[in-house]
């Protein structure tokens, strides 16, 4: 995950520059969708699982156990982001089409890197 945000964040603002938007706004804007992805992540772990937290609710804090769910990570991290571009008066529309292209790259980074550690497979 740390490979698939670092690769994307540098080649986002690569392109940032070429469009006119501040690059040091989209480094805080991956930094906001990184944070709330994470967030919703777990936070939709924990809805999935509810009763196993139910009866362990420090678990819920601790990520180093494992335990995220990438479709909550989705919906947060695009939340984050629609809210950082509308606080930034980012021109909203070219800044999704400037990410577009590297958040279906980063998902293939993660998609690799949980292949290489046989959570996910087929």
């Amino acid at each position: 995950m740390a490979l698939a945000v670092c690769a994307c964040a540098f080649l986002l603002s690569r392109d940032a520059r070429t469009e006119g938007i501040s690059a040091d706004a989209l480094f805080d804007l991956v930094f906001w969708v990184v944070i709330s992805g994470i967030i919703g992540s777990r936070l939709f772990f924990v809805f999935l699982n509810f009763p196993y937290f139910l009866e362990n609710p420090a678990e819920i804090f601790m990520l180093q156990h494992g335990g995220l769910a990438w479709q909550g990570g989705l919906i947060l991290g695009t939340f984050g982001a629609f809210v950082f571009i509308k606080k930034k008066a980012l021109p909203f529309a070219k800044t999704l089409d400037l990410m577009a292209p590297y958040v279906a790259l980063g998902q293939g980074i993660g998609r690799l890197g949980c292949f290489l550690n046989g959570c996910c497979y087929g």
